[in-house]
């Protein structure tokens, strides 16, 4: 599968949304930044965490475009996250980012690269991460015995530390190839996300 230039800058794009947003939530939990009830804070939480997860499934959504919209027509419609990890599932299982670590540095400089085994935002608190903050943005039924759990600065420090580990420095695989991108959120050269190119990784343990 070929990737072009395009792609990778809407992807970057994606990445820089998703740095922003979690820079406003730092803001908020530093307590520059607060609604003053607890209930609307949640709720604020909530917000940015989810629009966070839904930049990251669109962002898997513009590494496998090709083989995406072939399978789902009106692809360019779609917006629920959990629905698009399902979906991006089923024409590539190898979607979702994997994060890197820079491992052994051999005698030429040369960087070998390792997988996070752990610590990081997995596709199953992914999806229930999603569906709990999508429970605090509605309403809830009066007569409804189900108590979605607020969101306090505890839950969001560590939702935020997970989702930075899975995206620091992550691989984003495409579709049927070996090819795809190595993404940096911070370069060090300016502050800025960057996605470089690359032909073959293995698969993580």
């Amino acid at each position: 599968m070929k990737h072009t230039t395009q792609d990778i800058v809407k992807y970057c794009d994606c990445m820089e949304e998703v740095n922003a947003r979690i820079n406003f939530l730092k803001t908020i939990l530093k307590g520059s930044k607060a609604l003053g009830q607890n209930k609307f804070n949640s709720e604020l939480f909530a917000i940015h965490l989810r629009k966070i997860l839904e930049l990251i499934a669109f962002g898997s959504l513009i590494a496998n475009k090709e083989k995406y919209s072939q399978a789902h027509k009106h692809f360019d419609s779609h917006w629920n996250a959990k629905d698009m990890l399902a979906y991006l599932e089923e024409v590539n299982p190898d979607f979702y980012p994997a994060p890197l670590k820079i491992g052994s540095i051999g005698m030429n400089g040369e960087k070998n690269l390792d997988f996070v085994i752990k610590g990081f935002l997995r596709k199953d608190q992914f999806v229930s991460l999603y569906n709990r903050c999508g429970g605090l943005l509605h309403t809830q039924n009066p007569f409804s015995s189900k108590k979605i759990p607020k969101l306090n600065t505890t839950d969001v420090k560590k939702w935020v530390a997970l989702i930075q580990e899975l995206l620091a420095f992550h691989r984003a695989r495409l579709f049927g190839a070996t090819e795809g991108w190595l993404v940096v959120m911070q370069h060090e050269s300016d502050g800025k996300v960057h996605a470089f190119p690359f032909h073959a990784l293995p698969d993580p343990p």
